[in-house]
């Protein structure tokens, strides 16, 4: 999770890109969620701030 820094490309607007930046984000949120819920298993409440306030950053 720490090596996704945002979307694939973003400053290129090039329609090659979208398909590629929409599977990464995907990706990401899928294993968010994932995240998400072991930390909510854990206990573990300050990663799951800073997951969350990562996908926020997303507009996710």
């Amino acid at each position: 999770m720490e090596h996704y820094t945002g979307r694939y490309l973003g400053d290129l607007e090039a329609l090659w890109a979208e398909s590629t930046r929409l599977r990464l984000e995907e990706l990401f949120l899928s294993a968010a969620v994932v995240l998400q819920e072991g930390y909510a298993k854990s206990g573990d409440k300050s990663k799951a701030r800073e997951l969350t306030r990562r996908c926020a950053q997303m507009g996710h």
